[in-house]
C-alpha cells in the first residue's frame, strides 16, 4: 500500500482520524487569521516529532487589492485587516507563531531557484519562501 495520503481542507476545521508524520501546505500562512491558534490545531494532526512544511509568497497590500474599487475594495480591506501575516515581508512572524504554538526547530528560507526564475529578490514582494517546523516529541 502507498504510505502517502493526500487530504485537502480548511485548516480551521479539518478533521482526520489519524496522525501524520508530515503535513504540507501551500500559500496558507498569509491567509491565517490567528496563526498561533491555527498552528496549534495543526499540531493535533501530527505524530510526535512530525513535521510541517509551508510554501508561501510575500504579498503586498497592493497585490491583494489589485484593481478593486468600491464595495469590493472595502470588503477585501476588511479581510486583510483580519490577516496578520498577509502583507509581511519577513519569515519571522510565521516562525514566532509556530514556536508559540509549541513547534520546535522552526526554520525558514527562500526558494532561490524559483525566485531567480521570477526575477524576485529575497524578502521582496512576490518572493517565494518555505517554513518548516517539528512537533515536539513525547517522552
Amino acid at each position: 500500500p502507498n504510505p502517502i495520503r493526500y487530504r485537502t481542507g480548511d485548516m480551521r476545521n479539518f478533521a482526520v482520524s489519524q496522525r501524520y508524520g508530515l503535513v504540507t501546505a501551500r500559500q496558507v500562512i498569509s491567509s491565517l487569521d490567528d496563526p498561533a491558534a491555527q498552528f496549534r490545531q495543526l499540531s493535533r494532526y501530527l505524530t510526535p516529532g512530525g513535521r510541517v512544511l509551508f510554501v508561501d509568497v510575500f504579498c503586498t497590500r497592493e497585490s491583494w487589492l489589485g484593481g478593486l474599487t468600491g464595495q469590493a475594495l472595502k470588503e477585501r480591506e476588511q479581510v486583510l485587516a483580519r490577516l496578520p501575516l498577509a502583507t509581511v515581508n519577513s519569515v519571522e512572524p510565521a516562525l514566532d507563531a509556530l514556536k508559540s504554538a509549541g513547534f520546535v526547530h522552526a526554520d525558514a528560507g527562500f526558494l532561490d531557484d524559483v525566485n531567480r526564475v521570477y526575477g524576485v529578490e529575497p524578502a521582496a514582494p512576490g518572493c517565494r519562501y518555505f517554513v518548516t517546523a517539528r512537533a515536539p516529541r513525547v517522552g
